[in-house]
C-alpha cells in the first residue's frame, strides 16, 4: 500500500476540526504537541487549538501567531475559589517562528510543579513557574478555532497530540519526528490529520476522539519532511470533482475578470471566487487574547490588524447544467449583458429615426440628429467589444 502523504489545510473561521468531547480533569498536567505550518495571512487573531467547560469557561487554549506577532498558551479552568481563572505564558515571536515553513509546537503545564513551558523543534522556548491553577475538564474542543467560532487560524497542520500529563524535553525531541499508533501511555487523543473518513470525520489513533471536519479540505500540500509518512492507503477524496477539476482551480486563484473599452482605458476588476481554501479569507471579529472586544473596531484585515474597506470577493453560483469555470461563467454574463444593451440602445435609435422620417437624403449634410446616431452607434460597437473580452 502507498503510504499517505496529506495534510488537512484551514482557511480561517469555518474551517475547523470539532474534537468529540467530553475530556476529563487532568490533576496532574497536559501536553499539546503538533506540527504547523502557517499561511502567510498570519498574524491574525486566532486559536489554534481551545477547550472549554459549560459557560465558555476557558480550559486550555493557544494563539498561534496572535494579532500582536505573540505565542499564547493558557492552561486552567476553576480557581481555588470556584471562579474561572487560568494561567497565562506569552512570548513574542518572529514571523519566521511560525509561518511559512513546518514546524513542531509542543505546550507543556506541570500543575504540581506550577511550571509552564513552550518548545520549538523539541528545543525549550519559553518557560515559567508559579503556574498551579488545576486543569479542569472541558466538554468542548477544537483544532484551528475557538468554541466561538470567531478566531479561525490559517495554514496546515499534522500528527495533533493531547497527552494528560507534562511531557519532557527528552520525550517531545525523541517522538517529535516520528509516526506514533495511538497505544502510548498518557496519550489521550492521536489525530494524524492525514485523511477524512466517508463520514466526515478524521481518525484519533486512540480510538475514543474522531474529530468532525468543517470546511477543511484535504490538502496534497506535503506534511514535513522529518515526519514519516503514515502506512495507510491512499487517501479518500470528500469531494469526488476535487481531482478532476484541481488545475481549473489553480489557474483561477487570484484572477479577475478585467473589463476595459477602447475610449475608457480605465480597467474595472471583478474578483472571482474559488474554492482554494485561503481565496477569501474570513474576517475575524477583533478581540483581545483574552476574548473580549475592543471598543471602537468593525472589520480588521485579518493579515495586518486594520480597518479594510475592501469589499469581499463575489460568489458566484453556476446554473445547474452549465459546465464551466467561474472566470467563463463571468465572462458569458458581461457578454449577454452588454450585447442586450447595445441592441436594446441600437432599437431606440432606429426608432427615434424612423419617427423623424426617414426619407432624408443621403447626400445632404449629417443633421445633428444623425450625428448622435452615428455616435451612440459608435458606442454601441465598442460596449459589444467589451464583452467579448476573455
Amino acid at each position: 500500500m502507498e503510504p499517505t502523504k496529506a495534510t488537512l489545510a484551514f482557511g480561517g473561521n469555518g474551517h475547523f476540526l470539532d474534537l468529540n468531547g467530553p475530556f476529563g480533569p487532568m490533576p496532574d498536567g497536559v501536553t499539546v504537541e503538533f506540527w504547523a505550518r502557517g499561511h502567510d495571512l498570519m498574524p491574525k487573531y486566532n486559536s489554534v487549538f481551545a477547550a472549554e467547560r459549560a459557560g465558555g469557561v476557558r480550559v486550555l487554549n493557544i494563539h498561534l501567531g496572535w494579532v500582536d506577532g505573540g505565542i499564547y498558551w493558557d492552561a486552567g479552568g476553576i480557581g481555588p475559589n470556584g471562579d474561572n481563572q487560568y494561567d497565562r505564558i506569552v512570548k513574542q515571536a518572529t514571523s519566521a517562528e511560525y509561518k511559512g515553513s513546518w514546524v513542531h509546537w509542543a505546550f507543556t503545564k506541570d500543575v504540581a510543579k506550577g511550571e509552564m513551558s513552550i518548545y520549538h523543534n523539541g528545543a525549550l522556548w519559553h518557560h515559567e513557574g508559579g503556574k498551579t491553577v488545576p486543569i479542569s475538564d472541558a466538554v468542548i474542543a477544537r483544532v484551528a478555532d475557538s468554541p466561538s467560532g470567531a478566531h479561525g487560524w490559517n495554514g496546515w497542520l499534522a500528527e495533533f497530540r493531547l497527552w494528560d500529563r507534562a511531557r519532557t524535553a527528552a520525550e517531545i525531541g525523541a517522538a517529535m519526528n516520528k509516526r506514533l499508533t495511538g497505544s502510548e501511555p498518557g496519550l489521550v487523543a492521536l489525530w494524524p490529520l492525514d485523511r477524512i473518513e466517508p463520514d466526515g470525520v478524521t481518525r484519533d489513533l486512540v480510538g475514543q476522539h474522531p474529530a468532525a471536519v468543517h470546511g477543511a479540505p484535504l490538502s496534497d500540500h506535503q506534511p514535513p519532511a522529518a515526519l514519516p509518512a503514515s502506512p495507510e492507503s491512499s487517501v479518500p477524496d470528500p469531494d469526488p470533482l476535487r481531482k478532476t477539476d484541481m488545475a481549473k482551480k489553480k489557474s483561477a486563484q487570484n484572477k479577475a475578470v478585467e473589463v476595459s473599452t477602447a475610449e475608457n482605458p480605465a480597467t474595472e476588476v471583478h474578483p472571482v471566487a474559488t474554492e482554494s481554501s485561503f481565496d477569501n479569507p474570513s474576517t475575524p471579529t477583533p478581540e483581545s487574547p483574552d476574548g473580549s472586544i475592543p471598543a471602537g473596531h468593525d472589520q480588521l484585515d485579518p493579515s495586518t490588524g486594520v480597518a479594510d474597506a475592501m469589499p469581499a470577493a463575489t460568489n458566484i453560483t453556476k446554473p445547474r447544467g452549465i459546465d464551466m469555470d467561474e472566470p467563463e461563467l463571468t465572462t458569458l454574463v458581461y457578454k449577454a449583458f452588454y450585447a442586450l444593451s447595445y441592441h436594446a440602445m441600437k432599437g431606440m435609435m432606429d426608432g427615434a429615426k424612423a419617427a423623424r422620417g426617414a426619407g432624408d437624403d443621403a447626400a445632404s449634410p449629417p443633421t445633428r440628429a444623425n450625428e448622435n446616431v452615428t455616435t451612440e452607434a459608435a458606442e454601441g460597437e465598442v460596449v459589444v467589444k467589451a464583452g467579448r473580452h476573455n
